[in-house]
């Protein structure tokens, strides 16, 4: 589960190892929900999935 509720950024410096990695089809339902966090998706039906939780 990825939480989006809060973004925020940090120093690249700070990250000291890899823990894992996202495939295709899970990055772009992480892009999506940021899109949405942001207030820039567009969606079809006019009612967003919600922002903050991905399983």
């Amino acid at each position: 589960m990825l939480n989006l509720a809060q973004i925020l950024t940090i120093d690249r410096e700070r990250l000291t190892k890899k823990v894992g990695a996202l495939d295709i089809d899970k990055m772009k339902e992480v892009d999506e929900a940021i899109k949405i966090s942001l207030g820039v998706a567009e969606s079809v039906t006019g009612v967003g999935s919600h922002p903050f939780e991905i399983f």
